[in-house]
């Protein structure tokens, strides 16, 4: 967020009226070397980073995460002791960067014979991930009856959409019913996101890592790619122009090029149909869908 300074402003005023800290200004905008030189017209630039606060959650835990004194948080917040906060209230963050996507949680209460590892395996995760989302846990050490924040299904944490859009793609048709572009059909079912915008043979990244399950023509889809994530879902791209990975290729997020934008097999012009099928739910999906928005 940017700020314009107005007649009678001082940098006080503005971190006060922005639940900020003028030495939190200052950090994010060192041309101002003296804090009480400012001008009216100056343009000043204000975080308003926020966090929606998941279940399990503390500020110790929050600041564990994200890289911040909690105790900046609670001031920001204008939390005091004895510090309660609950899921869904959502706190500003100071800091310079953005605060890194959440995963959607839920809680596992540890039980005995509980490990990480097999904690992992049973919610189709990593040990780095619930370590990551339980800050300060030792694996060796799990406490009987403790909480442990565990990802939602399907959880990634990934904005799928942000990601295309971000590189300049347009979102051409969203996830559920519509009339088929081709067969004109009303309240055709879309199982994905067309992204389109880009020329033909423009080059494809992914938004997620893993390993590639599907390198092919397939029917109505054209050319597709489909890459297995870590918790076995599918995430699949079709009407490519080209595909230059092949089955059990580790695609890397943002950076693997695994084709180029085209118009094959059902297509009206080049773009990609993005869809997450689920596990063992083969290319067509058969109906078993997860709306990429969820990401």
């Amino acid at each position: 967020m940017i700020y314009t300074v107005q007649k009678g402003d001082s940098l006080g005023v503005i971190a006060s009226r922005h639940k900020t800290t003028i030495e939190a200004l200052m950090r994010l905008n060192p041309e101002i070397a003296n804090k009480d030189l400012i001008y009216i017209g100056q343009q000043i630039k204000i975080h308003e980073n926020e966090y929606v606060v998941q279940p399990n959650d503390s500020l110790y835990k929050i600041g564990q995460k994200l890289g911040v004194n909690w105790k900046e948080i609670a001031e920001v917040n204008n939390i005091k002791e004895p510090y309660t906060i609950y899921p869904k209230d959502k706190l500003i963050i100071p800091g310079e960067g953005p605060v890194p996507p959440q995963v959607e949680t839920r809680v596992h209460k540890i039980e005995r014979k509980d490990t990480l590892w097999d904690l992992a395996k049973k919610y189709n995760t990593t040990v780095a991930e619930l370590e990551k989302l339980n800050p300060g846990v030792k694996a060796r050490e799990l406490q009987i009856g403790s909480s442990l924040n565990i990802p939602s299904e399907g959880s990634t944490g990934v904005d799928i959409v942000k990601f295309y859009l971000d590189q300049g793609y347009r979102l051409t048709s969203d996830y559920g019913y519509r009339t088929h572009p081709i067969t004109g059909v009303k309240n055709s079912f879309h199982g994905g996101i067309d992204f389109g915008g880009k020329p033909n043979g423009y080059p494809i990244t992914m938004p997620v890592d893993g390993e590639v399950v599907y390198a092919q023509w397939f029917s109505g889809w054209g050319y597709l790619v489909g890459v297995r994530c870590e918790r076995g879902l599918t995430h699949l791209i079709g009407h490519m122009s080209k595909v230059v990975v092949k089955v059990g290729d580790r695609i890397v997020a943002g950076k693997t090029v695994i084709g180029g934008v085209g118009a094959t097999g059902n297509a009206t012009g080049p773009h990609i149909h993005y869809q997450i099928n689920k596990a063992g739910s083969g290319v067509r999906g058969d109906g078993y869908w997860d709306n990429p928005r969820k990401y």
